[in-house]
């Protein structure tokens, strides 16, 4: 069973390409760009998108998974003619 996370104000967290582009990341990309951060704060910003990389890469297995679970469901098509 799946547990849908909420924010603050209650709203589903960005999900998929969503995430990569939510304001707080791209904040994130622009102050790693700027190249004027110390060293400890850089570690965390790469640690924080790191964990939204993987979070990416979970939410893609389980749609997959789910993707997947329905194609098989579906059985032949008729008048596919294959």
């Amino acid at each position: 069973m799946a547990t849908i996370l909420t924010s603050v104000r209650g709203q589903k967290p960005p999900s998929g390409m969503g995430r990569f582009f939510s304001s707080t990341n791209l904040n994130r990309y622009r102050k790693l760009a700027s190249g004027a951060i110390a060293e400890a704060e850089q570690h965390q910003l790469l640690k924080d998108l790191a964990e939204e990389v993987n979070a990416f890469k979970r939410e893609a297995h389980v749609a997959g998974d789910q993707a997947s679970v329905f194609r098989e469901s579906k059985g032949p098509q008729a008048g596919s003619g294959i």
